[in-house]
């Protein structure tokens, strides 16, 4: 829904691909951003190509398969390249969806101002109604 709602600005109300986007970058200072020649290597063994940076969209635990493996570079973590999610990154991969959780719980619409908002600030705030329980059902689904 991310897509339709960035470039046509509407959302779909029921959308079996719906998912939510997720952007992840090695940057200087990342562990796994030391040795370029190595981190070159791991992103194209694992699927990434030369591409410092991956974009995901995750919507299940098998979406976040990629992301772990992605994760697992930028952090430096030598073992399991092309593994998926596993115990080695669980913890890093749970921690940047309960970051995007908590930016959607920070985010409260008053009931009375939410009646004056326009149509797209409607579909954008029921875009972050979908992203957040997509994404509670997957970190919930993670602790099993």
């Amino acid at each position: 829904d991310h897509i339709y709602f960035m470039y046509h600005g509407f959302k779909l109300q029921k959308n079996s691909h719906d998912c939510v986007f997720l952007e992840e970058s090695i940057v200087p200072g990342d562990p796994g951003a030391l040795n370029s020649t190595i981190t070159r290597t791991r992103l194209s063994l694992n699927g990434f190509g030369n591409s410092f940076t991956a974009s995901f969209c995750i919507k299940n635990l098998k979406s976040l398969q990629s992301l772990a493996n992605f994760l697992r570079i930028k952090m430096g973590i030598n073992d399991g390249d092309n593994t998926g999610l596993q115990h080695d990154v669980l913890h890093v991969v749970k921690d940047r969806l309960s970051k995007r959780l908590r930016r959607h719980d920070d985010f409260q619409v008053n009931e009375l101002c939410a009646k004056d908002f326009g149509r797209v600030e409607s579909v954008m705030i029921d875009l972050m109604q979908s992203e957040k329980e997509i994404l509670k059902t997957v970190i919930n689904d993670m602790n099993i």
